[in-house]
């Protein structure tokens, strides 16, 4: 996996996080589900681009 596709990945996870932010009403959920989208990324860096 090259950085080209590390940065379209995260553009998807963005996307996909703030359409399903928009859905969703708690506070609290908006918070976990961006906590998640952010604990992705860092795995999907830390897993292949290290």
């Amino acid at each position: 996996m090259n950085n080209f596709a590390y940065y379209i990945f995260c553009g998807i996870v963005i996307i996909v996080a703030i359409l399903a932010i928009k859905k969703v009403a708690g506070c609290l959920f908006r918070v976990v589900l961006l906590a998640i989208a952010a604990a992705v990324l860092a795995a999907v860096y830390y897993y292949f681009l290290k």
